[in-house]
């Protein structure tokens, strides 16, 4: 399965869907990958977003962090992000987990391939 962009909206509407009620006080988007449904996120639920590198710069009044990215199977650039969020209450939510996944998360919408699954920003299908 290589989501579709149409796809792809589908799934961040369902996502949305699924966090809308959390108390989240900032998005922490990783980079590339998780910039699109953080932004995505960020301006359906009116919640500041910030990329990993601005953490210092995330208000010491924000305390419920959501980290965000689109696909996620091994977890070491999520746990990067979460290790620098350590004085923060935290939860994690992708689009999609790889199969065989390794890191647990929050919350997610399906499950994809491990091989071979592209997202459609990386094949130019837009």
């Amino acid at each position: 399965m290589n989501p579709s962009a149409v796809q792809y909206l589908e799934d961040l509407d369902i996502l949305k869907k699924k966090i809308m009620l959390w108390k989240i006080d900032a998005i922490v988007s990783l980079k590339r990958s998780g910039w699109i449904a953080g932004a995505y996120l960020s301006n359906k639920l009116n919640i500041p977003v910030f990329t990993p590198s601005e953490i210092p710069s995330i208000p010491g009044n924000f305390l419920n962090i959501l980290v965000v990215d689109d696909k996620i199977w091994s977890g070491k650039s999520m746990q990067k992000v979460l290790n620098k969020l350590r004085n923060k209450h935290t939860a994690t939510a992708v689009l999609y987990l790889e199969e065989g996944y390794r890191m647990a998360v929050d919350v997610w919408v399906r499950e994809i391939p491990r091989k071979g699954c592209r997202m459609w920003y990386e094949l130019g299908d837009y």
